[in-house]
């Protein structure tokens, strides 16, 4: 009932997206994804689509509801730091320090589906 970013990123549809952003970067574009969240960090599009967009090495800056500008590398380190990650860890690379920390942060805001609600039961009554 939870969206899994790392599964949806592995579709066919998701790589087309990316692909069409990609041509959009490759022919000079300077392209905008929108959302309505303040707070990069809480958006689906910090945490799955600028996330494999950097790896790819696209550039990624975060326009915050105040105006003011952050990269993508500074809004993980944001998120590392406001989920008590660790820089340094003995036993975890960097890169999967990384991705446990997207993992966290997408426990928290990925999309659940509500449990549904059971209709009334309506009786009828014999006469």
């Amino acid at each position: 009932g939870k969206i899994q970013y790392d599964r949806l990123a592995k579709t066919e549809l998701f790589q087309n997206g990316l692909n069409r952003i990609l041509s959009g970067v490759k022919k000079g574009y300077r392209l905008a994804l929108m959302c309505a969240e303040k707070e990069p960090l809480e958006c689906h599009r910090t945490i799955l689509v600028a996330r494999h967009l950097a790896a790819l090495g696209v550039p990624i800056v975060h326009i915050h509801a105040d105006g003011h500008l952050e990269t993508h590398e500074a809004a993980l380190e944001r998120l590392a730091r406001m989920l008590n990650m660790w820089e340094d860890h003995m036993f975890c690379s960097r890169e999967e320090l990384v991705a446990q920390t997207y993992r966290r942060q997408e426990e928290r805001v990925a999309y659940e589906v509500a449990e549904p609600t059971p209709s009334p039961v309506v009786k009828e009554v014999a006469q």
